[in-house]
This record gives structure tokens, sequence and C-alpha cells, in this order.
């Protein structure tokens, strides 16, 4: 099945704001894009685009000082099915994580 997603999110600043958008769809499914994804703000900002240390597209850029929206939009191919965990896999163990022990944040 195709799914059409996106977002329109807008954010409001006192002074002009560093962000890093997390907002793309998870490397892994990067091939069942069907339609590409167009990021716009408004007003128009420079935006750049690097890797984390788990391979999530993160957007760079900074927020003026008033409104910014981020609107998005694309098409994913998804078969409908559930993914499963491995047995042994549980969120919860990583809540009990010091920050300072997670990757990149150090």
């Amino acid at each position: 099945m195709l799914i059409r997603y996106g977002y329109e999110i807008v954010i409001g600043c006192t002074q002009p704001t560093p962000m890093v958008c997390l907002l793309s769809v998870s490397g892994d499914r990067k091939d069942d894009i069907r339609i590409p994804e167009k990021v716009v703000t408004a007003p128009a900002v420079p935006m750049t685009l690097y890797l984390d240390l788990f391979g999530n597209e993160c957007r760079r850029l900074i927020a003026p000082r008033g409104d910014l929206t981020l609107w998005s939009d694309t098409t994913i191919e998804d078969s409908g099915k559930t993914g499963s965990l491995p047995v042994k896999c549980s969120h919860s163990h990583s809540i009990g994580i010091a920050l300072h022990r997670m990757p990149g944040l150090a």
C-alpha cells in the first residue's frame, strides 16, 4: 500500500535559534519512498543535511526570530505487515542508561 505522509510544524522563537531536526524517514526505509521527500521552510532558511551516528538524516538550520514553519510531504510504500522485535528486546532498558553513556552525547 502507498502511504502519503508529511507535516506542518510552526515554531516560534524569541531570537535566532540553532536547530537540528530529525523528521525524515529512517534510512532503512529509503528504498520504499515512492515520491521524494520535499522539505520547505517559511520563511526560507538555509539547511544542511548530515547523517548521525545511527544513520538518521539530520537537518540543521537556524530558525529566525518569530515564527518558522517546517513543511514536508512524501509517499512511501509499505506492506502493512507489523514488524516484530527480538524476544529479548525491550525499550525499557534504555531508559536507565545515563545520558553521558549514550553515543554522541559525551
